[in-house]
């Protein structure tokens, strides 16, 4: 019975919708972090570092291999970056919703990963 109700318990859990991140919980899951990052279905990937001083740092492995530097910010429940030369210097601002412990998906169709912390 107990092994019943312990599998109920974790279906009911695993199949809960995901949530989205809180402005306080995207700072304290991802600042400081690198993080890996690819598009969903897509074609980029590569790796991110948000400091805490508020800089950001992006390298994109593929297609084609770039590197910029720009800043992070938060905005209400959402993460928002502007880039030195990508994306035309505009700024974007993404929710997300965690998918892991260490995983998350953004509106914007990225997942990331925490690869090591304390950058």
């Amino acid at each position: 019975m107990k092994i019943l109700v312990f599998a109920v318990s974790m279906l009911l859990c695993a199949s809960a919708p995901a949530a989205e991140l809180a402005g306080p919980d995207l700072r304290a899951a991802l600042i400081g972090q690198t993080i890996q990052w690819w598009e969903d279905g897509g074609w980029h990937a590569g790796n991110l570092s948000l400091l805490p001083d508020g800089r950001a740092e992006i390298t994109i492995e593929s297609p084609r291999p770039q590197r910029d530097a720009g800043r992070w910010s938060i905005s209400g429940n959402r993460l928002c970056t502007a880039w030195s030369s990508l994306r035309g210097r505009e700024t974007k601002c993404y929710s997300l919703e965690r998918a892991g412990p260490d995983r998350f998906v953004t509106s914007g169709g990225n997942v990331f990963v925490i690869i090591s912390a304390g950058v």
